[in-house]
C-alpha cells in the first residue's frame, strides 16, 4: 500500500506479513480472494493482478 501501482509477487507479501517458511504462498491467493470479495460487498476495487508477477494495490 506505500507503492500504489507496483506490483507485487506472492513471495514478498507473504514475506512481509509471515516469519515463517512453512506455509504455501497459495496462502497469499486465498487471503486476497477473501479480501475482494469483501471489499466488492463494499463497492470498492482496488486490488488487481499482474498476470505472472502478482498483486498491485490501485486506490
Amino acid at each position: 500500500m506505500r507503492h500504489p501501482g507496483k506490483a507485487c509477487s506472492r513471495t514478498m507479501i507473504f514475506d512481509a506479513v509471515w516469519d515463517t517458511e512453512t506455509a504455501s504462498s497459495n496462502i497469499v491467493d486465498a487471503l486476497f480472494g477473501r479480501l475482494r470479495r469483501r471489499l466488492k460487498g463494499a463497492g470498492v476495487y482496488i486490488l488487481g493482478t499482474v498476470h505472472g508477477v502478482g498483486y498491485t494495490f490501485d486506490p
